[in-house]
């Protein structure tokens, strides 16, 4: 996903394998220091799955992204898995109206969102990794995170995050709690290492202006904005 005009912070996971993983000084053995509490549902994705979601998400699809796991935050049955990974892999979102006004403006107090609506919960940037574990197979990778992850937005027009967090009900500029573990059997002859990424909610909006004018209300551009949910995916590359 490409964005601007806002800058998340390198997040770095506790790392850890329940084997051995190489490190700058050589190889150690890493043990974890403490376990996830809250219910969490696995869903795996294939080789093909992994490729064809990363490539939703705006990256590059290449042979190493060997598959991956969603660790979604909460507890699904079997057909609502289904569902949440059918609707993770599709090529178009179904946008959901979440309100058309719910910030009325006073007379004169320029700029409001206008036709939010939700796109999803299995948004994920790229570019920002929040932990990583990496080794020869045979061998179980496992990454721990336990972090707090900035939410964010991106529009076609200059506005505040306070017009923007008032529209979307949550703030923009906001740090939310990240916490999941996930596990990987490198096989024997393989170099892997486990990527770990937030999940996050998604909203478009439509950014409108109370100028005074007639009509009143003039449309200005458009936008995104992006809360972590909580939910972690697991991508699973050879190296």
């Amino acid at each position: 996903m490409k964005h601007w005009n806002r800058a998340l912070p390198l997040l770095i996971g506790v790392l850890f394998a329940t084997t051995s993983v190489a490190s700058a000084s050589g190889t150690q053995a890493v043990h974890p220091s403490f376990a996830t509490k809250q219910t969490v549902t696995l869903i795996e994705l294939t080789k093909e799955e992994a490729q064809h979601y990363e490539l939703l998400q705006g990256g590059h699809a290449d042979a190493s992204i060997a598959g991956g796991t969603v660790a979604y935050s909460g507890k699904l049955s079997e057909a609502e898995k289904k569902a949440y990974k059918t609707d993770m892999l599709s090529m178009t979102r179904t946008a959901t109206p979440v309100q058309t006004d719910t910030v009325t403006p006073q007379w004169c107090t320029g700029l409001f969102l206008k036709n939010v609506s939700y796109l999803g919960n299995n948004y994920y940037f790229t570019n920002q990794r929040i932990g990583a574990s990496e080794g020869a197979g045979p061998i179980t990778l496992s990454v721990t995170v336990s972090k707090s992850v900035s939410a964010t937005f991106s529009a076609n027009v200059g506005v505040s995050a306070e017009v923007v967090s008032a529209g979307v009900g949550y703030s923009v500029t906001g740090t939310y709690g990240v916490s999941s573990t996930g596990t990987w059997a490198v096989p024997s002859g393989t170099y892997g290492r486990l990527e770990a990424y937030a999940l996050h909610d998604k909203h478009s909006w439509e950014v409108w202006e109370d100028d005074c004018g007639t009509p009143t209300d003039t449309y200005k551009g458009n936008g995104n904005s992006w809360k972590p949910n909580g939910s972690v995916y697991f991508k699973k590359v050879t190296l």
